[in-house]
């Protein structure tokens, strides 16, 4: 066995795709890797190979393989029944770790000469770091990373949730700071702490939304979701910032428990940040701001309250981060809305139109309620939706109760059915309609239409359940879908008579 068992430590680098290991791992001989890997079937020249052990597979059982493609030096957990001449292999304690160690100082440790603005929680985490972005912008070159991609320059890329690891997270910032980035707001996903994608990742800025107990999809239980938030609050030093939403029970149990410079905001009287005195319009949103014994009138193109959570988090991140109040402020009025979420449709139509992905119980009653505020006693809510298929079965009864209570006529349509029936999927949400005229159109495109066809002058139509999404999944076929708020452009201009050149 050549090399020897090293311990991990840090160092500068300038950067480049190439590095010496003595760099990294102590005793260690010289020896020159320009590649990382973690998947033995990439090719590749001068290759680390780091022996992971996951859910299903053990990098150790596939080190044959990765020679074979390139690995010149093998990081190991454990003893090995064969070594190959010529293979350079280190032991160490944890691969993960030596591997985010590693990648850190490879890519030139980027995260430390940007600043990072880190958001957490369940629900508002892409909302929040894209008006995140927006604003910063307006300052300096910002950008955002998340579940929508990776967006700078106004470009906007795609990335698999698959693609995302601490490799990817490091050369990607690396790239974003040689086009001149200064900053990126980011999604803190809980599988990415888990899975330890944050290790070595400095925040300067970790914000905290809010515990939603029906997305519990990756982390079984709350307590276990909650857990993994506390585990990356606590690696905050008090040069770091923890910005948490108190109105929120875990919040407040966060606030209580972090490592950082606690600063919080709601829309509780202690907050850092309060908002209150709120007005909710078809269009637009207003309230008042209370921070450090100043009042500031904020007016937003951001609809319903949930939003003033996260454009009030935006505006602390900043703020904390040396931007005024005063210049940030202004810009609130025309931010860059996220398509498909609380997007208002304006195409010169008497009624509201808001298009939503809402599909948790959670979301749908928020987006109700709004619907609720600002319509008049005689006008209608017209709500077009349909549930996924394969989840929730034995809830799809409460969407109905839900909708019963807060709408005049339902629109059943179809959206993501799988490989369910859409009419058992909408008769499972009609079990719990008994006062509200239901319809049930299997033609998403036709459900859509009646709904803006029956709307009378100020009703307001909800069409719920896909956002932006640009397909639909029945019966297991995947078909192409211009998205919601297309189709309902398309027909509203047709209803109307407004050309697309004609439209706000």
């Amino acid at each position: 066995m050549t090399g020897l068992t090293g311990s991990i430590w840090k160092v500068t680098s300038s950067g480049d795709d190439h590095m010496n290991i003595g760099e990294i791992f102590e005793n260690a001989p010289k020896l020159e890797v320009k590649t990382i890997m973690t998947d033995s079937r990439t090719k590749c020249e001068a290759g680390i190979f780091f022996c992971i052990r996951g859910m299903v597979y053990d990098g150790h059982d596939f080190i044959d393989e990765a020679i074979r493609n390139g690995a010149v030096c093998i990081v190991i957990s454990r003893e090995l029944d064969n070594y190959v001449n010529g293979v350079t292999y280190i032991m160490v304690d944890d691969t993960i770790g030596a591997l985010h160690d590693f990648a850190d100082v490879f890519y030139g440790q980027p995260t430390r000469n940007l600043k990072i603005y880190g958001v957490a929680g369940s629900d508002g985490k892409s909302t929040v770091a894209m008006i995140v972005q927006c604003l910063s912008n307006h300052f300096t070159k910002t950008a955002y990373v998340g579940s929508r991609g990776i967006i700078r320059d106004n470009v906007s890329v795609e990335v698999s949730r698959n693609e995302v690891n601490q490799i990817y997270f490091q050369k990607t910032c690396r790239a974003m700071k040689k086009e001149g980035c200064t900053a990126v707001a980011m999604e803190v996903e809980t599988r990415f702490v888990e899975a330890r994608f944050m290790d070595n990742v400095n925040f300067d800025i970790l914000s905290f939304t809010n515990l939603n107990k029906s997305k519990m999809d990756f982390i079984e239980s709350d307590e276990k979701y909650f857990s993994s938030k506390q585990k990356l609050f606590a690696t905050l030093t008090k040069k770091q910032k923890a910005i948490i939403n108190i109105d929120d029970e875990y919040g407040v149990r966060l606030a209580q428990q972090t490592s950082g410079t606690l600063v919080t905001y709601g829309f509780d009287p202690h907050a850092d940040y309060r908002a209150t005195a709120v007005r909710l319009e078809p269009d637009r949103t207003e309230f008042i701001l209370l921070h450090d014994g100043k009042r500031y009138e904020v007016r937003t193109n951001l609809l319903a309250r949930f939003n003033i959570y996260n454009l009030v988090n935006a505006l602390a991140i900043l703020h904390e981060d040396g931007y005024p109040l005063e210049e940030l402020i202004p810009l609130c009025r025309k931010l860059n809305v996220i398509d498909g979420r609380m997007e208002s449709i304006r195409e010169g139509q008497p009624f509201n139109i808001v298009i939503d992905s809402a599909r948790t119980l959670d979301s749908f009653k928020k987006v109700l309620e709004y619907a609720e505020k600002i319509n008049r006693t005689d006008n209608r809510i017209i709500c077009v939706f349909s549930l996924p298929g394969g989840r929730e079965t034995s809830r799809r009864g409460q969407y109905g109760t839900l909708a019963d209570e807060k709408c005049d006529l339902l629109i059943l349509t179809v959206s993501d059915s799988r490989m369910e029936n859409p009419a058992d999927i909408a008769e499972g949400i009609r079990q719990g309609v008994s006062n509200a005229n239901v319809i049930y159109i299997d033609d998403r495109y036709m459900a859509i239409r009646q709904a803006l066809e029956l709307a009378n002058p100020k009703d307001t139509v909800l069409i719920l359940g896909k956002g932006d999404e640009t397909y639909l999944d029945i019966r297991g076929e995947k078909t192409y879908w211009p998205s919601d708020a297309e189709v309902a452009r398309e027909i509203v201009r047709e209803l109307y008579g407004r050309n697309e050149n004609e439209a706000e």
